[in-house]
């Protein structure tokens, strides 16, 4: 599980921070969720809670957003707990439920760790769930993040400014559906576009890009008699979203132009060199 993090102490707060963590495991349910994530390397790079929900000038504010939602097999659910943990401030927070690793139940002081002593729980953490921690990739290895402007410029060097690319194939799973029973999950907790795009150039001539947390895709075929091939395409980032356009890099000038661009506004993206993928066979193929 990976999310988008936002804090801010008060609503004219021009310096909150925003970042992007796996999640490790799961306190409380509701308003009262919190969640134990990995804070940025400005911030020392510690472990923390943070709340899905808090009160900024009297309103009750979301601080997170899901850009995955998917959780490890080994994770386990716990209700009715009774725990106390101490927060940085050395005040006590109660624990009803848990969601993590099992070995934080079986280390019950980690949890206090957390905030008493940062050095001891990293140290653990890494000791006891080491692959849980994989900056930059998928804990597979397959996937490569890009969430800066840094890591997104690599991908458009690495593939050309996506010059005499295309748009092979395009998926969106939104994570709703109605099961056979005609009773319906109108939830959109996956939002995910996958996207193929082939090139006429060499090393790689394929990539797959999967965009995490879609916020919002237009998309603009080509029209009859006219080329769809993108002469240059751009990936931005901004305020902890993501950004592709085949036209402009102008990120305020998105919607104004939506007549004729295909873009994209995603939490993250994560993308592989696919050249198995070259040619017109179908790839995202599910008709039985």
């Amino acid at each position: 599980m990976r999310i988008r993090a936002e804090i801010q102490a008060t609503e004219e707060d021009k310096n909150h921070i925003i970042f992007k963590s796996i999640v490790f495991a799961q306190i409380n349910e509701g308003i009262y969720e919190e969640y134990l994530v990995l804070f940025p390397e400005k911030d020392h790079g510690r472990l923390g809670f943070i709340p899905e929900f808090s009160r900024v000038a009297d309103k009750l504010k979301k601080n997170t957003m899901t850009i995955s939602p998917d959780i490890p097999d080994e994770w386990i659910s716990k209700k009715n707990l009774k725990m106390t943990i101490l927060r940085r401030d050395g005040s006590a927070l109660e624990v009803s439920s848990f969601r993590g690793y099992p070995w934080m139940l079986d280390h019950p002081d980690f949890l206090s760790l957390v905030s008493t002593d940062e050095e001891s729980a990293m140290n653990l953490l890494k000791r006891l769930q080491p692959d849980a921690i994989h900056h930059g990739n998928t804990p597979d290895g397959k996937w490569t993040y890009a969430d800066t402007q840094e890591e997104l410029l690599q991908l458009v060097n690495i593939f050309g400014g996506f010059h005499d690319a295309c748009i092979k194939e395009m998926k969106y799973l939104s994570g709703s559906y109605v099961a056979s029973n005609l009773s319906m999950n109108p939830i959109d907790d996956i939002r995910q576009v996958r996207i193929v795009f082939q090139r006429q150039w060499e090393n790689p001539s394929c990539i797959e890009v999967i965009f995490e947390g879609v916020q919002q895709l237009n998309l603009v075929p080509g029209r009859d008699g006219y080329s769809s091939d993108i002469f240059q395409a751009y990936l931005m980032a901004r305020d902890g979203f993501v950004y592709f356009c085949d036209y402009t890099d102008e990120i305020d000038r998105l919607v104004k132009n939506a007549y004729f661009c295909t873009w994209i506004k995603a939490l993250s993206l994560r993308w592989r060199i696919a050249d198995e993928y070259l040619g017109n066979e179908l790839i995202y193929n599910n008709t039985k």
